[in-house]
């Protein structure tokens, strides 16, 4: 979660200054960093939610996804237009995310625009990562810890 505004350069990361992880140990991350890792085999509901804002200019094109591996996740980019400096634009998604046996995962929020992005916390949902595994039904995501092979 980040409580306060971070002007990120464009194909960079977004850091996180605090830590909502509620138990277990299958997704770490270091408050100030910005790698969320998934520590155990499963399938991952992966969301965030953000303003944004450009940090100059005009009709300016804004993007954020997720990283994993260094590439962006498919389908988990959102885009706007923000028409000035001083206007927000509210950015969110979801993908699934899913870790083989014997393998981690890391994910990571991007500046996926070609412009510096001012990010800020979107009221709601307090600028995260949240994420949930389940060894259930991919459609049942209330189940917070993983399977293991």
């Amino acid at each position: 979660v980040n409580e306060a505004e971070q002007s990120v350069s464009t194909q960079s990361p977004v850091l996180f200054s605090t830590d909502r992880l509620a138990s277990g140990n299958c997704i770490q991350h270091t408050a100030g960093t910005a790698n969320f890792t998934l520590t155990c085999p499963g399938v991952y509901l992966i969301q965030y939610n953000a303003n944004v804002e450009p940090d100059s200019g005009s009709n300016v094109a804004l993007s954020l996804g997720l990283l994993s591996g260094g590439s962006v996740i498919p389908g988990s980019e959102s885009a706007t237009t923000v028409a000035s400096t001083g206007e927000l634009g509210s950015m969110s998604a979801s993908t699934i995310v899913t870790v083989p046996c014997g393998t981690t995962g890391t994910i990571a929020l991007s500046n996926t625009s070609g412009e510096t992005t001012k990010v800020t916390k979107h009221p709601d949902y307090q600028n995260h990562v949240a994420s949930s595994c389940s060894s259930k039904q991919l459609a049942s995501y209330t189940d917070a810890s993983c399977f293991f092979c």
